[in-house]
């Protein structure tokens, strides 16, 4: 489930959540070239040493409801919670408005939102 593109002038990697085992041999986040903005993602595996830590977070949690039963909401305490960056998406995968500091993700972390996404879903 890592995020990976062929070389990409001018293209914003922003928000998201990646997770690449070490045992699948790939990276989390990983670029062949260009000029692209990489900034809070939140990670699980190895960076692609052109991307650049920065403003991305390495963790071992993403704090997922349930991703052992592809629940992939946010618990309370999550990392990514409040750690995304404005301006790229206004509304979460439910079409709720995000707030002034967004999370990382599709979903913007709601107590008891009952709504789940499930590994393989897609989205516009």
């Amino acid at each position: 489930m890592g995020i990976s593109f062929a070389p990409c002038d001018d293209c914003n990697v922003m928000n998201n959540v990646a997770v690449a085992k070490n045992s699948w041999g790939g990276n989390a986040l990983s670029t062949s070239g260009g000029t692209s903005t990489w900034e809070h993602n939140l990670f699980i595996g190895n960076l692609d040493k052109d991307i650049g830590q920065g403003t991305n977070t390495p963790t071992q949690d993403v704090g997922f409801e349930d991703a052992s039963q592809h629940v992939f909401r946010l618990t309370k305490g999550s990392p990514a919670i409040n750690d995304g960056v404005t301006g790229y998406a206004e509304k979460d995968i439910d079409g709720k408005p995000r707030d002034q500091h967004p999370d990382i993700g599709a979903y913007e972390f709601r107590a008891n939102s009952g709504h789940t996404i499930k590994e393989g879903s897609t989205f516009n």
